[in-house]
């Protein structure tokens, strides 16, 4: 009876995670729709022949499924906690394939994976700052990730000219309707150590940032 209790639950968890996951994708496109976009440094994803690791930071994730094309097959990792599944579940509605692992749970399944993703010359992408912070700082193993797999890293980010602040860690950056927004799209590189990467992913956010503090 505890084990039909038990799957039961679970099954209702499932089916409320691809309701609210379906409802989201669909605010998101809406919203999506409404801002008035450009994007700088494009030419990077559209000179781009082979694998690599695109990263930005946690907070700024809401608007990034709109920012690499669909000729790049896009393989997201994501924790395998819990409170990940409803993130899964809305990526996967936008064509991503989810590869679930961490630094201290199903690290070596997600490396496995991340060779075939390389052979088959896709895109991993990864927040270097989830799923747990700190905010803006590099966790994890993204850059022996990269080294492992001999594929260079390109950082990118989102900003917009009106937004509300999410009470979490990650201070996530939610746009307003008809706001102007930017995508930063930084330079593929094989970064050597964590604060480099950290260096160049701050740098084109503040970078983004500045670009509405006259506005």
């Amino acid at each position: 009876m505890n084990i039909r209790y038990k799957l039961k639950k679970l099954l209702k968890l499932k089916i409320a995670i691809v309701v609210v996951a379906f409802l989201v994708n669909l605010i998101l496109r809406t919203l999506r729709a409404s801002l008035n976009c450009k994007i700088i440094g494009k030419s990077t994803f559209d000179n781009l022949s082979g694998p690599a690791i695109v990263c930005f930071w946690h907070g700024r994730m809401m608007m990034m499924p709109f920012l690499i094309e669909k000729k790049h097959k896009i393989n997201l990792l994501s924790s395998m906690h819990s409170d990940g599944q409803l993130a899964a579940q809305i990526q996967k509605n936008f064509g991503v394939n989810i590869i679930y692992g961490s630094s201290s749970k199903g690290g070596f399944k997600a490396m496995r994976e991340f060779f075939r993703v390389k052979e088959r010359g896709e895109i991993i992408v990864m927040t270097p700052d989830g799923p747990r912070g700190p905010a803006r700082k590099i966790g994890g193993a993204i850059i022996e990730i990269a080294k492992k797999l001999d594929i260079p890293i390109i950082p990118v980010t989102f900003s917009c000219s009106r937004y509300k602040t999410a009470r979490s860690w990650d201070s996530l950056m939610i746009p307003k309707p008809f706001s102007r927004g930017v995508f930063i799209i930084g330079e593929a590189k094989k970064f050597e150590t964590a604060e480099e990467l950290e260096s160049a992913l701050n740098k084109i956010t503040d970078e983004a940032d500045s670009a509405f503090k006259t506005l």
